[in-house]
């Protein structure tokens, strides 16, 4: 018999998705097949379904179905799945006396609290308040929030160990994986792209959902190349073969994508985000700089010679300890089971 009711958005197969919500619950349901944890999935992945309707009414459905077998239910989920399920699920647990436990992604879950109304605000308080763990991605969050639960941990945003590493001489050699997007700081990187000598080079890998980066004359450079999609499963693989990772994103939370970088040991060029500053040591696993600015991106990128970058390699691998998917990932089994 099952004994865990997992919710979360699952993978489907053409996913190309890089670092998100779908590749860390997929993360975390292989662990919990390797631990041999008795489970049972529901799928709340909103691109399988037509309606956001429809997608309530089945998962209620499910949840329904599946709830008398289970001695604890598990949301992993974004803001819109904390406020939309989380009431639910605080109060099927309570009429049917079952433990809750919630894992929030992403690292912006503070400033959608401050900035929602009154009664939203309250729902917020009353799914953490009723549930009996709660798991945040970052530090700060947690510093945040505890005062509405006392059980509330870290769950960071994890990866597995990979078989890649980097190679050790510096090439020159940067990449970019994400969406191409603005808020990812695409155009500032472009923009810092202006300033390299031409024996640099700047690879960008990731999904375009902005019209203004289909125009090939933002491309048409020396240096910068945009390379397509690659799958989450290659990732490791082909930031093994550049030497520096960049993101200059406006927003983000612990970036699985940064991690994926230490996992083979590539440092990384980063914005100084208060999540990405919990993770990337400013002059030793990466170099830090403003949002926002080009200037400090290209001599941020200018820093790495042959000298210092077999440090920063060793550095970055060091720091992938901290979000080792097998360590992490099994401390937090342990709560859930703890609590069940």
């Amino acid at each position: 018999m099952s004994k865990i009711l997992i919710l979360g958005p699952k993978m489907t197969e053409n996913n190309l998705s890089y670092g998100g919500v779908v590749v860390l619950f997929n993360d975390f349901i292989n662990q919990l097949k390797k631990h041999h944890i008795n489970h049972t999935i529901i799928d709340i992945n909103k691109n399988k379904y037509k309606y956001n309707l429809f997608l309530f009414i089945v998962i209620n459905f499910k949840i329904l179905l599946n709830l008398k077998k289970h001695s604890h239910i598990s949301l992993h989920g974004t803001a819109n799945n904390f406020i939309f399920l989380g009431p639910i699920l605080v109060i099927y647990c309570k009429l049917f006396n079952k433990k809750l436990s919630l894992r929030k992604f992403a690292g912006n879950f503070d400033k959608i609290y401050q900035n929602s109304s009154f009664y939203k605000k309250k729902i917020i308080e009353f799914i953490l308040m009723n549930s009996d763990c709660v798991f945040f991605e970052t530090k700060y969050l947690i510093d945040f929030f505890i005062k509405f639960n006392v059980n509330t941990y870290w769950f960071p945003n994890v990866r597995s160990k990979s078989e890649f590493n980097t190679d050790l001489n510096f090439n020159k050699k940067f990449i970019y994986v994400g969406n191409i997007q603005e808020e990812k700081g695409i155009d500032d990187l472009l923009n810092a792209t202006k300033y390299l000598p031409s024996d640099y080079s700047v690879d960008f890998y990731g999904n375009i959902k902005e019209d203004k980066y289909y125009d090939k004359d933002k491309w048409q450079n020396k240096i910068i190349s945009y390379e397509g999609v690659i799958k989450p499963s290659e990732v490791q693989k082909k930031i093994s073969e550049y030497d520096v990772l960049i993101l200059p994103s406006y927003r983000e939370g612990y970036p699985g994508v940064i991690i994926e970088a230490f996992s083979v040991g590539v440092p990384v060029i980063a914005t100084e985000l208060k999540g990405i500053s919990e993770i990337v040591k400013n002059g030793v696993s990466g170099i830090l700089v403003p949002t926002n600015n080009p200037v400090k991106l290209s001599e941020a990128i200018k820093y790495f010679d042959n000298e210092n970058y077999l440090q920063f390699c060793n550095d970055a691998k060091l720091s992938f300890n901290n979000f080792e998917t097998t360590i992490k990932t099994n401390e937090i089994i342990k709560l859930i089971l703890n609590e069940s």
